[in-house]
């Protein structure tokens, strides 16, 4: 049996797992958390090991140097990016760096922890990280060491959740998630179980660290803290999550999980039956509590990072840090397959965002992407994207067949003109090497004339050069351009040749629909009758919405008038409800709670996307997906770019630019529903986007 020190930063349910698994083993543990306190093991701490300078001094190595000789510790764990920078400057024995989940969420103006990460880059060969995600991190920061997939730990198998009667529904969140956000989960769940008890737990409440300085192992703490809990849902994302699962194993059918990025990650790999996102998540509860099985796609098979009860986690870290690697090794999912490689490109990287249309179709996109095998992505980051583009040319060399390569700019030009050199320069690579490129255009609105957009002529100038030049290099440069929609395409166009340029084919590809967004949000417990008019999204000059306003004002006032919108847009929004005499009406709500938790007042919600300016117009909201994801009927202008889908979809009804032709669009949307909702949700798919890509890269070959 070995003797183990533990280094963590404010240990948790994470460092009880892997204390927890230790102890099972055998082995004989010691934690040290690097603020300066002994958990499990050490005598008092010096007071000048308190200080964040003295910890970091040849007395702190002198300190752990010592005790590390006097205790025989012949292995060192150290959790977390603050415990693994303490060890790469206080350790002088090699050690685990495992980076725990958001470990690497930190913006480059807490240059502590930028500090931390570049010490412990120089102080080992390699980083354990939970998922590609937190690679592609890792990466962005400037790794320049090995990126290895960090261990699973499963529970024995004993029941943590209360099997008797009743249900009382675990609401399990990081300490750090808004409390409004919270609450709004705890009523959308409760409204879901007809007021059944749901009871916030703070991730982090069920085990702390004065549970480890007794002692005390994880699973028989967990049974303690969720006494009478029957089931638990886990939303948010949290450091603590792999291990709280883990010790859950045998109850997975009685768990749901918010499917986050991470999250999304953890359940893959681990293997659990029910992730949904948002309201879906109070469906799915309602369906697991009334004894209804998982839909079949949710069905997943556990990875091998998996560790039993019974395996020695000691022998599992060996194997992990024994492996040979390069520095520049990274343990993605595109390595391992046969088929064609496709590669994913996006200026911004992956975000946990609900609430905006980029980052929600850069997730969506990037994950359809991954089927059936994984591709590889790629970021404007220096040196992630340079690291990742060595991995691809690697490929290449190797012979591995390619697929597609597939790219998204951003809602400006890439800012480095290195950056777009370099990724054209890996373009003709790929296409050489007999590769096919599509290039998605999210918009041009830096070539409009936008009040309020970049009053000063030299910036205005300087962007369109930067903006048309990277039209030039990487569009020109693919086989296929991409535009949200048509009318989007022929905007474009406009722009372009009023600026000199020549006009480009332009291949439609709008928004999809996400599986896991998918539900009845008027089915979840609706308390009114009649019918509510739903508008949800950005308020603001360019969001006008005057007409529909007077629509609402003038008559219809037997409809129910909800508005999600940004709380920092509600007083923009007060005052154009106050110019239509609505403002203080109870049948008006205005919320700023994300659009994928908003639940209605009533079983029959209309998705209202009636939008005044020029660029809405030609744009394709993606507030119209989301709205079809819910079961909303949509209305929207006839002349807008979305007007074509919706009505070849009968997903609802285009109407003119007047106020009596919209109360006559929702007195249609009331009497005849949009027959179409069901088809689209699942035809619409972002597995259908990728295909269109795909075949009309082939039809080009």
């Amino acid at each position: 049996m070995s003797t183990v020190l533990l280094l963590t930063r404010s240990p948790g349910p994470a460092e009880a797992q892997v204390f927890s698994s230790l102890r099972d083993s055998g082995h004989e543990v010691h934690v040290f958390d690097v603020n300066g306190q002994w958990f499990r093991g050490g005598d008092r701490v010096p007071l000048w090991m308190k200080g964040y300078r003295l910890r970091r001094s040849a007395l702190a190595t002198s300190y752990m140097t010592q005790f590390i000789e006097s205790k025989g510790v012949d292995r060192v764990i150290a959790l977390g990016l603050e415990a693994a920078a303490f060890a790469a400057e206080n350790v002088v024995v090699p050690f685990v760096p495992w980076l725990v989940r958001g470990s690497l969420d930190f913006s480059s103006a807490r240059t502590a922890l930028a500090e931390d990460f570049a010490t412990l880059n120089a102080a080992t060969d390699r980083l354990l990280l939970d998922d590609e995600w937190e690679m592609d991190k890792s990466g962005a920061k400037g790794s320049t060491v090995a990126h290895l997939l960090t261990p699973l730990l499963l529970g024995d198998g004993q029941p943590v959740l209360s099997a008797g009667a009743g249900t009382r529904v675990a609401l399990i969140h990081p300490h750090a998630m808004d409390a409004g956000r919270v609450e709004t989960y705890r009523e959308n769940l409760s409204a879901a179980l007809d007021g059944a008890d749901v009871v916030p737990v703070e991730a982090e409440s069920l085990y702390r660290g004065r549970d480890l300085s007794r002692g005390r192992l994880l699973a028989p703490t967990l049974r303690a803290r969720l006494e009478g809990h029957s089931h638990a849902v886990f939303v948010g994302t949290s450091r603590h999550y792999a291990a709280l699962l883990g010790s859950l194993t045998g109850q997975w059918d009685r768990v749901i999980v918010e499917e986050t990025i991470g999250n999304g990650n953890l359940v893959r790999d681990l293997g659990l039956p029910r992730a949904a996102r948002g309201l879906r998540i109070s469906a799915e509860l309602q369906r697991m509590v009334s004894g209804g099985t998982p839909d079949p796609v949710a069905e997943r098979t556990a990875s091998a990072r998996t560790i039993d009860h019974d395996d020695d986690l000691l022998s599992a870290l060996d194997r992990i840090m024994g492996r040979a690697v390069s520095r520049d090794f990274e343990e993605l999912a595109a390595l391992q397959g046969t088929g064609p490689l496709d590669v994913f490109y996006s200026v911004a990287p992956l975000q946990d965002r609900t609430n905006g249309a980029r980052p929600q179709r850069i997730r969506n996109m990037a994950e359809a992407f991954d089927r059936p095998e994984a591709a590889i992505r790629l970021y404007s980051s220096g040196g992630g994207f340079r690291r990742r583009a060595a991995a691809v040319r690697r490929l290449i060399a190797e012979g591995r067949p390619f697929g597609v390569f597939y790219g998204e700019n951003s809602t400006s030009p890439i800012a480095s003109t290195d950056a777009v050199d370099d990724l054209e320069r890996l373009m003709d690579e790929i296409r050489q090497a007999g590769g096919r490129c599509a290039w998605f255009v999210r918009d041009l609105h830096w070539l409009d004339e936008v009040d309020g957009y970049l009053d000063d002529e030299e910036m205005r100038s300087e962007l369109t050069a930067r903006g048309l030049q990277e039209l030039r290099q990487i569009g020109d440069r693919a086989e296929m351009l991409l535009a949200p929609s048509e009318a989007s395409g022929d905007g474009f166009n406009r722009l372009l040749t009023t600026h000199g340029e020549t006009a480009r084919a332009w291949v439609p590809l709008p928004p999809a629909v996400a599986e896991a967004n998918v539900v009845d949000a008027g089915g979840v417990h609706p308390v009114a009758e009649g019918t509510t008019l739903l508008y949800a999204g950005g308020m603001n000059s360019v969001y006008g919405m005057d007409d529909y306003l007077a629509a609402v004002s003038d008559g219809g006032t037997e409809y129910l008038l909800d508005f999600v919108v940004r709380e920092e847009e509600a007083d923009y929004l007060r005052t154009c409800l106050g110019r239509h005499g609505l403002l203080g009406q109870d049948r008006v709500r205005i919320l700023t709670v994300p659009l994928d938790l908003y639940r209605p007042r009533t079983a029959v919600c209309l998705g209202i996307v009636l939008l005044d300016s020029d660029y809405a117009r030609f744009s394709f909201p993606y507030k119209t997906v989301s709205m079809i994801e819910r079961g909303f009927p949509v209305l929207c202008y006839q002349d807008m770019g979305i007007a074509d889908f919706v009505r070849e979809n009968r997903v609802g009804h285009g109407c003119e630019r007047t106020p009596e032709a919209i109360r006559e669009g929702i007195e249609r949307l009331v009497s005849e529903g949009a027959p179409g909702l069901d088809h689209t949700r699942t035809s619409e798919t972002w597995d259908r986007r990728v295909r269109t890509v795909r075949e009309g890269l082939a039809a080009q070959s």
